[in-house]
């Protein structure tokens, strides 16, 4: 607790409040807890069930649906993850044969270093083959043709390691898409929401109004208008 106060301190510039040392602590409880169960062999702790995988049995017999997994990369299943297939390069930034890389590297150097993985996936509802994929390094990609091409299409506005914490892909509009950006383990908590009508050639923020030191950390569009 001590460290976390003296670090907040440091990169905030004053005394943090109490939600903030709350989140600033939570943020790393859930890898410490996920480190613990795997330590102690509790696998059946990851464990995946299925349900309503009626509904994904008749799309798939209709010839469309998929299942979408990140790590590094995009993996894709069309037969319920009985099979995988590979969709994409790395999409977190990681550049080959990059040195100097330790445990203690932020920022930019842990992207480069490759230490990020891929933390949302935004089908979109109305075009198929477009895929929005956001990346704890502060990365957004899109592929238009169900990963056969992917483009970089990373706001102007995120700085590296700046976690990408959702993508929703508009219900209406093919190219528009919404991405929340969630930056408080380096010590920023205040609100970021982006909105692209181009396929990400330009960026808007949109989070005028919302609470300072409030990050967002989810975002759905509207379905209806």
């Amino acid at each position: 607790r001590r460290a976390s106060r003296e670090y907040l301190r440091r990169v905030l510039g004053r005394p943090a409040r109490a939600a903030e040392r709350f989140r600033h602590l939570m943020s790393f409880a859930t890898t410490i807890h996920d480190r613990l169960y795997l330590l102690n062999g509790r696998f059946d702790l990851f464990d995946i069930e299925v349900r309503g995988d009626e509904a994904m049995h008749e799309r798939l017999r209709c010839g469309g649906g998929a299942l979408l997994l990140g790590a590094q990369v995009l993996f894709q299943s069309t037969d319920l993850g009985q099979t995988w297939k590979v969709i994409s390069p790395d999409l977190t930034g990681k550049v080959a044969d990059m040195h100097g890389c330790t445990a203690r590297a932020t920022g930019l150097m842990a992207r480069e270093c490759g230490f990020g993985v891929i933390s949302t996936i935004a089908p979109s509802p109305v075009k198929s083959g477009e895929i929005w994929v956001g990346t704890d390094s502060g990365m957004v990609q899109l592929t238009r043709d169900d990963g056969a091409h992917w483009l970089d299409v990373t706001p102007p506005q995120i700085a590296a390691w700046e976690k990408v914490s959702e993508i929703s892909a508009s219900a209406l509009d093919p190219g528009t898409a919404y991405v929340a950006v969630d930056d408080e383990r380096q010590g920023d908590f205040h609100p970021y929401v982006l909105r692209t009508h181009d396929y990400g050639a330009h960026w808007t923020a949109i989070d005028t109004g919302l609470p300072r030191g409030e990050p967002v950390v989810s975002i759905c569009a509207d379905p209806v208008r």
